[in-house]
């Protein structure tokens, strides 16, 4: 006879979601509106085998594209989204 005993395991729910930058929340409603950025620096790098994690809210992500839209990044960003066609 096999004999079962009820076990409660704990568990983790996300409680919020906090900007890296400015430190408000990013909840909205029922939703979080975020822009979560991760860097990997490899071997040999001087940032050697880091990992840089960021959330953004949307305030700050804005800012962010602004300093990279103004030049001083090179290359495009991609929204990715397809160019809507206009035929």
């Amino acid at each position: 006879m096999r004999k079962y005993e009820e076990v409660v395991k704990p568990t983790q729910s996300l409680a919020d979601i906090t900007c890296d930058k400015c430190g408000n929340s990013c909840r909205r409603d029922l939703n979080y509106e975020f822009a979560n950025m991760t860097a990997y620096w490899g071997y040999g790098s001087r940032k050697d085998e880091q990992v840089f994690d960021l959330d953004l809210c949307e305030d700050c992500f804005d800012i962010f594209m602004g300093w990279i839209n103004g030049g001083c990044l090179r290359g495009g960003i991609s929204t990715g989204r397809e160019p809507s066609s206009t035929t």
